[in-house]
């Protein structure tokens, strides 16, 4: 078996099943604040002397695979087209395609969340629900995780979307000059100054601006916007001419890849809660660089290749944008109810988690195969 063909436009073998793994490792985050419910006391998840609720509480790692993976995938064609002296692609179709990806099944659950959902027929609660409605919820604190908090990232990808062509135009620009040693080193260096610049700046101006859009200098905006965590899609951008420019061999692939994972898992075990998204020990640089590696070499191997595109896998990364939208409000209703009464620990865990991610999969089945995957079929519009 020959190495996954490293061409814009084709599906990479294994990153569906890595998406998929990445969806389940958040599904988990939030599955351990519901079972204990937002105020209760610790869960007992203990196999023999060794206690699995603080790994539950470092999943959240998931949602840094996911900004990675993005950096990848999206940047595959314009790395495509710089390689090959070609234009960049044109923005409309992109953008359109993005839309058609990410707006049906986003305004579906917004839709629902605010029609079903109390406190949102209010001033705040319209102005809330139009912030969603145009992804510039993250803009502003009172919204940012609005009534339904995983949108959050929603919003982040959305204007990632929108940056992505200027971020490749200037890489563009670089590479012509200096190729990858000028271009890479100033991706990722400026994006991390954009960071602390834009940081630095929110959090001198909170002490004037209204609480409601900055609350204090350690809001979420203030650590939030976009402009945080470009730095972690730069190495996904970068992951994207490694799999165009220089495709590692299977076997060297693989091994890097196996490296990647135990890397993977070594941030869950030592890192913390919120930790992927800081510049730390654990966090960026070095959990982008493990994820980026994993992600590049996943796309080039053999083993782990076959390994990520288990059908169970893969089908949970085909519908696991529908998944992380209707997960966390699934297992609120499930744990939600009178199951805690009866049941504590890992039966609570176990029976609740499974009623929970059976419901969200067969919701994310349904708005895949209904609403995604029939809008995402829709043709460019304004083709000459």
């Amino acid at each position: 078996m020959s190495a996954v063909p490293a061409r814009a436009g084709t599906r990479l073998a294994g990153l569906d099943g890595l998406r998929g793994l990445a969806c389940l490792l958040v599904f988990f985050y939030h599955l351990r604040w519901h079972a204990r419910g937002l105020d209760g006391p610790r869960l007992e998840l203990k196999v023999g002397a060794f206690d699995v609720e603080p790994l539950l509480t470092r999943c959240d790692i998931g949602v840094g695979i996911f900004f990675i993976l993005s950096g990848l995938l999206l940047s595959l064609p314009f790395w495509s087209a710089l390689l090959a002296g070609a234009p960049a692609p044109k923005l409309g179709p992109y953008l359109w395609r993005r839309i058609c990806r990410i707006v049906p099944a986003y305004y579906a659950i917004l839709i629902v969340v605010y029609l079903l959902q109390g406190g949102t027929y209010t001033r705040n609660g319209t102005l809330d629900f139009l912030l969603h409605a145009t992804f510039l919820h993250t803009l502003a604190d009172f919204s940012y995780l609005g009534v339904h908090w995983v949108l959050w990232t929603i919003g982040i990808e959305f204007q990632f979307y929108l940056l992505l062509p200027l971020i490749m135009a200037a890489v563009a620009v670089l590479w012509r000059k200096g190729g990858a040693w000028l271009a890479l080193p100033v991706l990722f260096l400026g994006t991390w100054l954009i960071d602390v610049g834009v940081s630095h700046t929110l959090r001198a101006m909170a002490p004037s601006v209204p609480d409601a859009i900055l609350a204090d200098k350690d809001s979420f905006v203030a650590s939030g916007t976009v402009f945080s965590y470009l730095k972690l899609f730069a190495f996904g951008i970068a992951g994207g001419l490694v799999v165009l420019r220089w495709p590692w061999s299977p076997r060297v692939a693989d091994a890097l890849c196996a490296l990647a994972l135990v890397g993977t898992i070594a941030l869950i075990v030592y890192g913390t809660e919120a930790g992927w998204r800081e510049t730390s020990a654990t966090g960026w640089p070095v959990n982008a660089l493990i994820l980026g590696v994993l992600a590049a070499s996943l796309a080039c191997s053999q083993f782990f290749a076959r390994l990520f595109s288990a059908r169970w896998l893969v089908a949970t990364g085909t519908v696991s944008y529908g998944v992380y939208l209707w997960h966390e409000l699934v297992q609120r209703a499930v744990f939600g109810g009178t199951i805690r009464n009866f049941l504590h620990g890992w039966p609570l865990f176990l029976v609740g988690g499974l009623a929970a991610l059976a419901v969200t999969c067969l919701i994310a089945a349904l708005s895949w195969r209904c609403l995604e995957r029939t809008v995402l079929k829709a043709p460019y519009p304004f083709s000459p």
